[in-house]
C-alpha cells in the first residue's frame, strides 16, 4: 500500500493560505482529500470529476461550494486544470513516488522475498535492502518551512498579527 508524503507545515505554506483565504477550510480539506486518493488510487497526482463528485457526496456540498474550492486551489498555484473534467496536483510527483516507481519498488521488494526464503527470520529485512539496492529513488527535495505568518512584535506581545490581545482570566487555558 503506497504512503503519502506531506510536509508538516503544509498549513503555512502561501499557497495554502491563499486557498484558506478564498474557500475557507472546506479548500484545504479539498486538497488534502485530493492528496490522499492520488497517493491511494496511485494517479500520479491527478484527480477527475469522479473525485470531486465523491468528496461533494459525503461532504453534503453543493456542486457549487465543490468548484468554488477547486477554483481557490487553481487560483492559488496547488491544482492546475488539465483540461476536461481533469485537475493536476501541483509537485505531487516531485515529492511522493510514481506509480511506476511504487510497482517497481513493489516488484523487486516480491522477487527479493523468493529468494531469501519465508521461514528466515531475517527474510524481510534482506528484501526490503535487495528491493532498495536494486531500485534506487531519486532523492526527493526537503521542503523549505516558509516564515511564520506572525510578526516578531506580536509574538512579544502575545498576539497574532491583525488580533487584539485579550487580557481575560476566564479565557486562559490552565
Amino acid at each position: 500500500m503506497p504512503w503519502l508524503r506531506l510536509d508538516d507545515a503544509m498549513g503555512d505554506h502561501r499557497k495554502t493560505r491563499a486557498a484558506l483565504k478564498d474557500a475557507g477550510l472546506s479548500a484545504f480539506g479539498l486538497h488534502s482529500l485530493g492528496l490522499l486518493h492520488c497517493a491511494k488510487n496511485q494517479t500520479d497526482g491527478k484527480v477527475g470529476q469522479d473525485f470531486l463528485d465523491d468528496a461533494g457526496y459525503f461532504s453534503r456540498a453543493k456542486k457549487g461550494e465543490v468548484f468554488k474550492c477547486v477554483a481557490a486551489l487553481v487560483d492559488a498555484g496547488l491544482w492546475k486544470p488539465l483540461g476536461g473534467d481533469e485537475w493536476e496536483i501541483n509537485d505531487y510527483l516531485e515529492y511522493n513516488p510514481s506509480k511506476a516507481e511504487s510497482e517497481a519498488k513493489r516488484k523487486a521488494r516480491a522477487e527479493a522475498g523468493r529468494k531469501g526464503g519465508r521461514n528466515k527470520p531475517s527474510s524481510k529485512p534482506e528484501a526490503n535492502a535487495s528491493a532498495d539496492a536494486s531500485n534506487r529513488e531519486q532523492p526527493r527535495p526537503v521542503p523549505v518551512p516558509e516564515p511564520h505568518p506572525f510578526s516578531e512584535e506580536s509574538a512579544l506581545a502575545g498576539t497574532w498579527a491583525g488580533t487584539e490581545h485579550v487580557d481575560d482570566p476566564d479565557l486562559r487555558v490552565v
